[in-house]
């Protein structure tokens, strides 16, 4: 067919009749459901018949119950192509090691459809992705399984999230839903666990449960697969928007008119975030509802030194009986940054590392590695936030950028690290990265920004964005060259952008700032139209 939609379509449907043409069942199933005995292909391409996979094959997603004796859609399709060679890398389909097999067919290399938290996790030592689909799901085989219903028979949140820092089945995160092959863990701490028995008895999922005064779960982590943090930067607007920094909603006044007062009331059992008055009653209200600050301990460590469920959600700048202080996103909240341990009222005598800027060119396609500076007796160091273009692996001071495939540009991650005793943190550090090209005027999308621009801006140099819009507007009964530009809130932290003037191109002064928001940047000339022959505007943006 002309058609190349069409054509891909019709090959399925030829393979299919060239599959089951033995089947002396095949031909009056066809006819007894209104088709043409030759086929499915036939039937479309000289009668004009639609086919719905799902009007034989049930598919819980469309509803449908299929035809007796013929297997699920889900069924039909993994169990059939769970031993079919993936062409791009010639593993089996089956094969545990890759997304890309699940890609082949699901949403993949552009919409990546697994780009949520755990979809983005990566191995501190190495780089590499460490939860792939078949994590959740197993392999392929596995999804196609007759015991296995579709859409139903899923993961759920506590076969991985096993309970809090004290209270767990070995640990407190897992990366595989699987206690051994095909068993799914159940963790006897339901803290981060789904609704039982929701939506049908002996299922327990995510997208169906509530919580917190019978919020969808979804309502402050993010949809399935898309759980906030999320690769994709537009997936972070939402709890950007919210609460002024990305990942899942976590500070109360995004839903609450007020700070609440209570103490450990929050989901999950977490105190409010971000209250000045926690800062100040924290000890008395943690003595009082616990002893020995065992409910401190269910997040901050059984020895109150901070873990990942105590990890600063934003930056925030706490006043304290000891001073300001400021805790830094990723930095692992602890008793002793302010005070000397849970049972002092002392000043901490713990000190932070400290560790240092720096700057990585990566050749394109090629793992780089950069040798980290970070002050103390033995600091263990972490990324807190990873590249947009590739990963990093931490050994030792030792990070190495894993760029990805063809990308060329601009990238940055962020790291930090502890003491020897993992008392306390560090404030965090950024390296900034070039891999492959300095061409500053490079654009990758076409949309008339280079690729430097889209970045500062926080946008994605390989995706078209906005470009900045130059008009003439009458600002106070003057005209004025203005320029408009869109950016992102989730700009890189080791790049300015200014707006600048000009009247030959030669001379640059700033240009007076009509609007400065996370959102937006626009400002007008500093001279009107009328006084000058010439005049020019531009955005300027600095890297170190």
């Amino acid at each position: 067919d002309a058609n190349d939609k069409r054509d891909f379509r019709l090959n399925i449907l030829r393979l299919h009749d060239e599959k089951n043409a033995g089947n002396p069942l095949y031909a009056p199933a066809l006819a007894a459901a209104g088709f043409a005995s030759e086929g499915l292909y036939q039937s479309v391409v000289n009668a004009n018949k639609q086919v719905l996979c799902a009007a034989c094959h049930a598919s819980e997603a469309l509803g449908t119950g299929g035809a007796a004796g013929v297997k699920p859609l889900t069924a039909a399709m993994h169990s059939r192509h769970a031993m079919v060679t993936n062409p791009t890398n010639g593993l089996q389909l089956d094969n545990v090691a890759s997304r890309n097999s699940c890609y082949l067919c699901h949403p993949g290399s552009e919409t990546r459809c697994l780009r949520g938290a755990m979809g983005s996790a990566v191995n501190a030592a190495d780089g590499s992705l460490v939860m792939q689909c078949q994590s959740c799901h197993g392999n392929m085989a596995a999804v196609g399984a007759s015991t296995r219903t579709g859409w139903l028979n899923e993961p759920n949140c506590q076969a991985c999230h096993s309970g809090d820092a004290v209270n767990n089945e070995g640990q407190a995160r897992y990366t595989s839903v699987f206690s051994s092959p095909g068993v799914m863990r159940v963790p006897a701490n339901q803290r981060f666990a789904t609704n039982a028995d929701t939506p049908a008895a002996g299922i327990s999922l995510f997208r169906f449960s509530k919580g917190h005064g019978g919020l969808v779960c979804s309502a402050c982590h993010g949809s399935t697969h898309a759980e906030y943090p999320s690769l994709h930067r537009d997936d972070n607007l939402y709890s950007w928007g919210k609460q002024g920094h990305r990942g899942k909603l976590a500070d109360c006044t995004v839903c609450h008119p007020s700070m609440p007062s209570n103490s450990v009331g929050g989901p999950h059992g977490i105190h409010p975030i971000g209250s000045q008055t926690w800062v100040k009653d924290h000890a008395d209200i943690a003595r009082a509802i616990s002893p020995n600050y065992a409910a401190c301990r269910e997040c901050h460590g059984s020895d109150l030194r901070g873990t990942q469920l105590s990890r600063a959600q934003a930056d925030r700048a706490l006043s304290t009986k000891f001073g300001p202080f400021t805790v830094k996103r990723g930095m692992e909240v602890s008793c002793y940054y302010c005070h000397n341990g849970p049972g002092s009222s002392n000043i901490t005598t713990h000190v932070g590392p400290t560790v240092a800027n720096a700057q990585l060119a990566v050749p394109l396609n090629t793992p780089t590695s950069i040798t980290l500076t970070a002050s103390g007796t033995n600091p263990q160091l972490r990324v807190i936030e990873q590249p947009t273009h590739g990963t990093v692996g931490i050994a030792g001071t030792v990070a190495t950028y894993f760029p990805d495939s063809g990308y060329q540009g601009p990238d940055v991650f962020t790291y930090i690290a502890s003491d020897s005793g993992s008392f306390v943190d560090s404030q965090p550090a950024t390296v900034s990265v070039i891999v492959g090209t300095t061409d500053y005027t490079r654009d990758s999308d076409g949309d008339g920004m280079s690729d430097w621009i889209e970045y500062a801006l926080g946008l994605d140099p390989l995706l078209r964005s906005v470009a900045p819009q130059h008009q003439i507007e009458n600002v106070g009964g003057t005209n004025y060259l203005t320029l408009r530009v869109l950016r992102s809130p989730m700009r890189p932290p080791e790049m300015t952008t200014t707006i600048k003037v000009s009247g030959d191109l030669q001379g640059w002064s700033p240009a007076t700032i009509l609007n400065n928001t996370s959102t937006e940047l626009k400002a007008r000339d500093t001279i009107g139209t009328d006084a000058a022959l010439a005049r020019f505007i531009r955005i300027e943006s600095n890297r170190p």
